[in-house]
């Protein structure tokens, strides 16, 4: 992930920035958000795609939950884009998944490889 915007110090709303996953590139910004609760943002994706997603956190009896709500987009989108997409999505997934379950105390996040 890489910050592409000049407003510095934490992310807030109009925060931008781009993440890569294979060969699809997300252009992120954010448009609301309440940290440990919820972020907005629109997604321009590099293969013609613009989403509106909001990332909700939820404490569970097992932990907390990330729930990705997307709302559908304003242009159709083919079946084999919309595979495309979901396999981007799941690959971040993954990569978030091996992170929370590190133990940090063990392996300091500064020496982490990038996905």
């Amino acid at each position: 992930m890489e910050r592409t915007d000049s407003l510095g110090g934490r992310f807030q709303p109009d925060t931008t920035y781009h993440c890569a996953h294979g060969e699809i590139h997300f252009f992120n910004k954010i448009l609301d958000w309440k940290p440990f609760d919820y972020v907005s943002l629109e997604q321009n994706i590099s293969v013609g795609i613009k989403l509106v997603q909001t990332r909700r956190l939820l404490e569970s009896p097992t932990g907390t939950k990330i729930i990705f709500h997307v709302r559908k987009p304003d242009d159709p989108v083919t079946e084999e884009l919309t595979k495309l997409v979901l396999g981007a999505y799941n690959q971040a997934a993954a990569g978030l998944v091996k992170l929370l379950e590190m133990d940090f105390n063990e392996q300091p996040p500064d020496s982490l490889d990038s996905n």
